[in-house]
């Protein structure tokens, strides 16, 4: 398992290169391992609008979009 944090200053790209990387990676491999995207509870609805809306990827399973609170409950 790899883990990567992208940290940044506001406006610095980190939420464009996530959506770049995560958009590669699932139009790449559809079937492949898992990828989880954490981000604030706020903002997970945002990060799928965003990432489908340009209609690249047109759906996915394999890329969870989770809160902190929401991963805790799905490894616990």
């Amino acid at each position: 398992m790899v883990v990567r944090f992208l940290v940044g200053p506001a406006g610095s790209g980190k939420t464009f290169r996530c959506l770049a990387e995560a958009r590669a990676a699932l139009q790449a491999e559809a079937d492949g391992g898992r990828l989880i995207w954490l981000t604030p509870k706020q903002a997970t609805f945002q990060v799928e609008r965003q990432l489908l809306a340009d209609g690249a990827v047109r759906g996915y399973t394999r890329l969870w979009v989770v809160s902190p609170d929401r991963l805790a409950e799905r490894v616990l």
